[in-house]
């Protein structure tokens, strides 16, 4: 039977990173790091997967879980009536204890992936609005922001209240330190909205300058693509 692979890039926030949880648009890009996976039918359906992080074998009518896992299973459980048995092999370069977004890359390349299987090919919208259904299943809350520059590549306007994914002309050159830790994301936005819940009025007022932060920036770039004022909205 045939194989194929598909692969999806990691990511980072330049603009409106928490505001956009909150309807706000975001400016997000992805960067040179991929994980790939390599897809393999099978004529049972078994569902078994093979990655540096975890390995997993189960079948599509009882597929169970696996923590390591998530992002990648969710769609598929999805699916999982329309598949065959699968064999699939993962292979990241994204770091995942760095906050690069390498649970969404796992999300988008395994939609990305399932679209040789299905009747209907979804487009790259489609796909984002399955996929940040399956964020939200999975950690409760989340923007997709990190989804979308993984699914369009480049950097993106996330307008998370449409949704609409706008591709913007910008490719910067950027050094990103690492803090030394990652707190897991359903955590961090746990931590947020308790804080913000007794100050609804400010928390509406900080992020909706945050989103006229963004606006202005895309503005500036698509007036000359000068990367040095939209700099100047980030500080």
């Amino acid at each position: 039977m045939n194989t194929w692979t598909s692969s999806a890039p990691a990511s980072t926030m330049l603009l409106g990173e928490h505001a956009v949880v909150y309807g706000e648009p975001a400016l997000v890009c992805a960067l040179d790091y991929w994980l790939t996976i390599r897809w393999q039918p099978r004529h049972d359906r078994r569902l078994i997967i093979h990655s540096a992080l975890a390995e997993h074998d189960t079948t599509l009518d009882e597929l169970t879980d696996h923590p390591q896992l998530r992002f990648v299973l969710a769609p598929l459980r999805h699916y999982a009536s329309q598949l065959p048995g699968l064999t699939l092999t993962i292979d990241s370069q994204i770091p995942h204890t760095m906050g690069l977004g390498s649970s969404a890359a796992a999300l988008a390349a395994t939609l990305i992936g399932l679209q040789p299987l299905l009747p209907q090919s979804p487009g790259r919208l489609d796909q984002f609005e399955l996929g940040l259904t399956l964020i939200r299943q999975i950690q409760g809350r989340g923007s997709g922001a990190d989804l979308a520059a993984s699914l369009y590549g480049g950097t993106v306007l996330l307008q998370p209240r449409l949704p609409t994914i706008t591709p913007i002309p910008f490719d910067p050159e950027m050094t990103l330190i690492y803090s030394g830790y990652k707190t897991p994301t359903a955590e961090v936005l746990k931590q947020i909205k308790q804080a913000w819940d007794p100050l609804p009025e400010l928390r509406d007022s900080l992020y909706h300058l945050m989103g006229d932060t963004v606006r202005q920036a895309v503005k500036a770039l698509a007036l000359d693509a000068d990367a040095q004022k939209l700099f100047s909205r980030m500080f």
